[in-house]
């Protein structure tokens, strides 16, 4: 008897694994359903930018001069009431000498008068006890009534001299007044001449070097409080949901200075940028006291970590964000097949997505992956 050729054998075992693939393809693939459900969406947002202080001051000498020296350079960290510069300006020297030696001179002045004022009231005493004493002895008649009139006559010029001492010492003190104001007022000025810092600060800038001459008010410095340091930062305005006044940040300077300064949300600036649809946020330094100094004017990396509670979420592998992050395209289930819906979202976390209300309800079946071909036969579980 002949045996089977093997070609006759292979051809219905291959038609059988071909029709074994097509019941199996038809058959619904197993996948696992996404949930809409209330919970948290955790993001972290990072931006860049540059710490800068938030405000500035230029100090200098009032009325100008000539810079003797010159001390902090940029960087550098300078206290409270430190001196700065120095500068020569001979008048207000000359002016506080005088008013010095005016001063000296009104003292010595009034000093004397006081003295005479002493023995003029001495000298008067003294003539009304003569006048007394001859009195007594006119009315005895030791002696003749015309020494009473000469010590009555001592007794009126002493008198008159005592009050226009008197008056001299009213007019000393008034002086020695005039003189005291004047000469403090110039040794104010003379004073000047140290430029010291009137708070403490760090040097952003040095202006002018020993030697230069200054005019009136010129600046010679220009210091900042390292205390307020900010940082400002562009984001997408996407992210306009998540940043909240007084939302925490870490701010992680470039240079690695240190470790990570913590920083608060201060304001989201008013300016947008219409083409690139950034938005700028600014963010203060927490009480970073002296020792920011070293990061002032250096990029740095800014992490927003956000967290908000959100009625409905679903998780990101559902869907797919499009491009101006107010929708996503999701998979979903219609009719035993995988099919695609354009949802409205709101925030975008790191693991959830938020459903806007507006998605309407009930929700359909999201799949919890967004990467099936559409019209594939499944089944969610």
């Amino acid at each position: 008897m002949k045996t089977p050729s093997k070609k006759w054998l292979v051809v219905p075992l291959a038609a059988a694994l071909v029709a074994a693939g097509f019941i199996r393809s038809q058959r619904p693939r197993e996948v696992a359903r996404a949930p809409v459900e209330e919970g948290d969406i955790v993001s972290e947002l990072r931006g860049v930018g540059t710490l800068e202080p938030r405000a500035t001051m230029a100090v200098g000498f009032p009325r100008g001069g000539r810079l003797l020296a010159v001390g902090p350079d940029v960087g550098a960290v300078v206290e409270r009431d430190a001196v700065l510069a120095r500068a020569e300006r001979d008048e207000e020297d000359r002016r506080a000498r005088v008013a010095t030696a005016s001063l000296q001179v009104a003292q010595a002045t009034g000093s004397r008068t006081t003295a005479e004022l002493r023995g003029a009231e001495d000298s008067l005493a003294q003539a009304r006890r003569d006048r007394d004493r001859v009195s007594g002895l006119v009315a005895t008649g030791a002696l003749a009534p015309t020494t009473l009139d000469t010590e009555q006559d001592r007794v009126s010029r002493a008198e008159t001299a005592l009050s226009a001492l008197v008056a001299q010492a009213r007019r000393d003190r008034a002086q020695v007044g005039f003189a005291q104001v004047s000469a403090a007022v110039e040794a104010d000025r003379a004073d000047d001449q140290e430029l010291r810092a009137p708070g403490n600060a760090v040097v952003l800038r040095r202006l002018h070097e020993p030697g230069d001459v200054l005019p009136p008010g010129g600046a010679v410095f220009v210091l900042a409080d390292p205390s307020d340091v900010v940082v400002r930062v562009p984001f997408h305005e996407s992210a306009l949901v998540w940043l909240a006044v007084g939302v925490e940040a870490e701010v992680r300077p470039f240079d690695g200075s240190g470790a990570p300064l913590p920083a608060r949300l201060l304001r989201i600036l008013p300016e947008a940028q219409s083409d690139t649809h950034e938005i700028v946020a600014e963010f203060s330094i927490a009480s970073p006291g002296l020792a920011a100094h070293r990061v002032v004017g250096i990029r740095a990396a800014v992490v927003v970590h956000a967290r908000s509670h959100v009625p409905f979420r679903l998780p990101r592998g559902a869907c797919s964000v499009l491009q101006d992050a107010t929708l996503a395209r999701c998979a979903v289930v219609e009719a035993g097949r995988v099919a695609t819906r354009e949802v409205p979202i709101g925030r975008i976390g790191d693991q959830y997505l938020e459903l806007r209300p507006g998605s309407g309800g009930p929700w359909p079946e999201f799949l919890g992956n967004a990467d099936f071909p559409v019209g594939t036969r499944v089944r969610a579980n």
